[in-house]
């Protein structure tokens, strides 16, 4: 490691440039050039150095920085111009051509109130094209063409500005942001309105007061989290479609997905005039129902039920439990209808990834016709392949219930149904040790 001696002390880079106030990045550009720690130290404090070579410049020796900082151009980029053989005047040309690349259209400088005459932002001004007085009058923070149109909004509003003042000093004054300041004008607030610090508590006064949520049915929820909860639909998405201009009732009950095999079994029931929930968690469809404190009865006969034949399942994941149509009538749970597409029966890498997966929506279907059998709530399952023929097996669910209680299919006995699964289970077994 490097060690600078400087004052009588041996310091690591980092030390040094702290002592001298300096960039580490700067320290070790100027090492490189061959200055020595007490050349660096007086150029950190604004000094020039000997190692500043002096040039002949308006009839004075003038050293590289001053020269650079009178002409307003880089340091570095005049002192590589000259050092390449060129004569002052045609370094400073060439870097004046450099720096006006480098700043071309440059109107601004973040954190600059004043802009000081004869400074380098000044000159840089100049350069864009603003007027000795607008490179002085115009803060440094702002555009000239957002200055302008800031004083023009002001005047607007019935308030004659001063020159430089600007609505962001104003804002900042009244102890709120631009934002708040333009949007309140937009709004149509009065000048004295607008920069009032009583309106921004009016505001909060009125945004902090207990408005409940209510839906469509006229339910009040605790907050928008329950609502949603409720309807099955997630927070972020609700406030997506609500955003979008849809109604409340769309934002609520529309799917998360739908299918296009679904949507034609929707419309086969909506035009047979039937009643029935999309995607709903049996937990939702029986509190609606009206049936939930029985349906919690039942929730845990049935597991008991289960448990005496090996099988643990938690409450919960019987209550969360989503059928992708519920059918209602006379008040109650008349029909169960599920859509089975390719990936019910086939693994297929891009949607399943893994065995496990694949493994997993098998069990979730038997376990969905072992609860439909245990409830005695008809079941009919319709294929990809059968959704031309949908509308007839809908119509013999509807007038032969019972049927569907035990077989699941119009067509096709359930081991028949679940042929083709089964024989992808057998065949990819192996997989689930990957």
């Amino acid at each position: 490691m490097k060690c600078y001696e400087y004052q009588g002390m041996y310091l690591s880079l980092t030390q040094f440039a702290s002592i001298i106030g300096l960039s580490e990045r700067m320290v070790r550009y100027y090492t490189k050039r061959g200055l020595n720690p007490e050349e660096i130290a007086k150029i950190a404090a604004g000094q020039t150095c000997e190692a500043d070579e002096t040039y002949l410049y308006q009839g004075h020796l003038t050293s590289i920085s001053e020269i650079a900082t009178n002409e307003g151009v880089n340091t570095s980029s005049l002192r590589g111009f000259l050092n390449y053989g060129m004569s002052v005047e045609e370094a400073i040309k060439r870097a004046s051509k450099k720096c006006a690349r480098k700043i071309q259209g440059r109107q601004t400088m973040p954190g600059v109130i004043k802009v000081e005459p004869e400074s380098l932002f000044y000159k840089q001004r100049l350069a864009a094209g603003f007027t000795p007085e607008e490179a002085v009058t115009i803060p440094g923070f702002i555009s000239k063409n957002s200055y302008y149109n800031q004083q023009e909004c002001m005047r607007q509003h019935g308030y004659e500005p001063k020159p430089g003042e600007t609505l962001n000093a104003i804002a900042q004054n009244a102890g709120i942001s631009l934002g708040t300041l333009q949007r309140r004008l937009e709004r149509g607030f009065s000048w004295e309105d607008a920069i009032s610090r009583k309106v921004t508590e009016a505001y909060a006064n009125r945004k902090n007061k207990e408005v409940l949520p209510v839906d469509h049915l006229g339910n009040v929820y605790e907050n928008l989290n329950a609502m949603c909860y409720a309807w099955g639909v997630s927070r972020g998405l609700f406030n997506n479609r609500i955003r979008l201009g849809w109604s409340l009732q769309d934002a609520l009950e529309t799917p998360l997905l739908i299918s296009a095999g679904e949507k034609t079994i929707s419309e086969i029931l909506e035009r047979k005039g039937v009643i029935f929930y999309r995607h709903k968690s049996l937990r939702t469809i029986f509190t609606r129902l009206g049936l939930y404190k029985d349906f919690n009865e039942f929730i845990q006969e049935y597991i008991e039920n289960l448990k005496t034949v090996g099988i643990n399942v938690a409450p919960e994941k019987i209550r969360r439990m989503q059928y992708n149509f519920t059918l209602v009538q006379d008040g109650g749970v008349f029909a169960f209808i599920e859509y089975d597409e390719d990936v019910n029966f086939k693994f297929i890498q891009m949607f399943h990834q893994t065995f496990i997966r694949f493994l997993g929506k098998h069990n979730k279907d038997k376990f969905k016709n072992m609860f439909a059998e245990a409830v005695n709530i008809p079941l009919l399952r319709i294929k990809k392949s059968q959704l031309p023929i949908a509308e007839s097996m809908i119509d013999d669910l509807l007038q032969n219930p019972a049927r569907y209680q035990g077989a699941h299919n119009t067509f096709e006995a359930n081991t028949a149904y679940w042929q083709e699964e089964e024989k992808q289970l057998s065949s990819l077994s192996g997989l689930a040790l990957e």
